[in-house]
């Protein structure tokens, strides 16, 4: 017989198990909940108002990006000096006195520039579109 087969477990009494033979793994506990939120961008374009003569004309292309909490070009056509003054502006929802600061809250600034109308002569932005970084 080889070693191995001569090793014989010690008996136990009353069949209660050594604490040797005891073997705990740590309790994983989940939190239940929402999963983590992805970053997020959120498009807009601005558009140069020249309804009901003509059709629109598509001035650039923009996003928000939730990881650095800024505005960024993404495309742009034409009108980059009046575009410039718009990104470096606040503006003044419509009938009411409420600001947007674009320095103090870049978030609420992009996702509600549409809600301004006419930005800069007859320049105007739509409605954002979320999509996921990553």
């Amino acid at each position: 017989m080889t070693e191995a087969a001569k090793i014989v477990k010690p008996k136990t009494k009353a069949g209660f198990a050594s604490l040797k033979e005891v073997v705990t793994e740590p309790e994983v506990v989940q939190e239940v909940g929402e999963p983590p939120q992805k970053p997020a961008r959120y498009y807009f374009n601005i558009y140069e108002h020249r309804e009901p003569q003509r059709k629109d004309v598509h001035v650039a292309s923009l996003y928000y990006d939730e990881v650095d909490n800024d505005v960024h070009i993404e495309h742009i056509v034409s009108k980059g000096a009046k575009l410039t003054t718009i990104l470096t502006s606040d503006y003044q929802l419509p009938g009411t006195t409420i600001c947007v600061s674009r320095a103090e809250e870049t978030k609420e600034w992009a996702l509600n520039l549409h809600k301004a109308g006419d930005l800069l002569e007859n320049l105007r932005a739509t409605e954002t579109v979320l999509e996921y970084n990553y």
